[in-house]
């Protein structure tokens, strides 16, 4: 009776710590963003929807968090970018040129990519911060010391209040527009087109994709087609862009028989990225 009476108390034990440190666990996979806490440095504000890929340093003409005035430098920096609007570092370690123990100061141009606009709601270890100021640079002081050889991890994330990237061109850099093409077809008034969206660049880009109904269909049918007769006056609508984190809302105009539209959705459609695709669809 003792012997049973230790193994399960060991294993109420093991249960219990396993609950304990999950919420801890640093890239674990949940369901959403529990983004709760106020903007406060040094205190958790949320939680991944999926464990992001860590994206490669851009160049240094990019970056927008460089060392601050006196002797920190940057080890290295790397980010885990979650959705266009909420983001962390990954893998920041900042270092000291200093004999003597100082302070840790890093600057970010907040009018960059990825922060948009955005300012940071963790920073972790604690930290205080002043700005942004008038050009958008934000300061951030460790409240701990460094000197020597020692060095400091640093984690700063948006999981609140991030601001969509704005609108890039179309380039090799940023994201291409593949050709929209009508996938189904009625034989009366119904039809649906689709197109793609495919990223390119370091940090999520704004994107614009420009639909010619009349050119889709001249290609599909012939304009003198009775396809074409039927479906030209029909206006496109339901607008969807589909991509890693499921469909998001578009802004469309419209002049004549020609379409743009721009993913507004924060969170889903409002950007993308190199290894993201956006598949836009619309229907009669």
């Amino acid at each position: 009776m003792k012997r049973w009476i230790l193994i399960t108390a060991a294993l109420v034990v093991g249960v219990i710590a396993a609950a304990v440190a999950l919420p801890g666990v640093v890239g674990a996979s949940y369901a959403a963003w529990n983004a709760t806490a106020p903007v406060t440095a040094g205190v958790s504000a949320g939680t991944w929807s999926s464990t992001p890929t860590p994206t490669p340093t851009p160049p240094t003409s990019g970056n927008p968090i460089i060392s601050g005035s006196g002797p920190t430098t940057i080890v290295a920096l790397n980010w885990q970018l979650g959705s266009p609007v909420q983001f962390c570092t990954s893998g920041l370690k900042v270092g000291t040129t200093s004999s003597t123990p100082v302070p840790w100061v890093l600057t970010i141009d907040t009018k960059r990519a990825p922060f948009n606009g955005a300012v940071p709601t963790q920073i972790e270890p604690g930290a205080t911060t002043s700005g942004p100021n008038a050009s958008g640079i934000l300061t951030i002081t460790g409240l701990n010391s460094l000197s020597g050889s020692q060095a400091q991890d640093v984690s700063i994330c948006v999981y609140v209040e991030g601001k969509p990237p704005a609108v890039s061109a179309a380039g090799p850099s940023t994201y291409t527009v593949g050709p929209f093409e009508i996938t189904s077809y009625n034989g009366f008034e119904y039809a649906c087109i689709r197109g793609t969206v495919t990223g390119y660049s370091q940090f999520y880009v704004g994107w614009t994709a420009t639909v010619d109904w009349d050119a889709v269909l001249a290609a599909k049918y012939g304009r003198g087609s009775t396809e074409y007769q039927k479906l030209i006056a029909k206006p496109l609508g339901s607008w969807l862009a589909t991509g890693p984190r499921g469909g998001g809302t578009m802004a469309v105009t419209r002049s004549g028989t020609t379409y743009t539209g721009s993913g507004n959705e924060g969170w889903t459609s409002s950007g993308t990225k190199v290894g993201e695709t956006q598949v836009v669809t619309a229907c009669t």
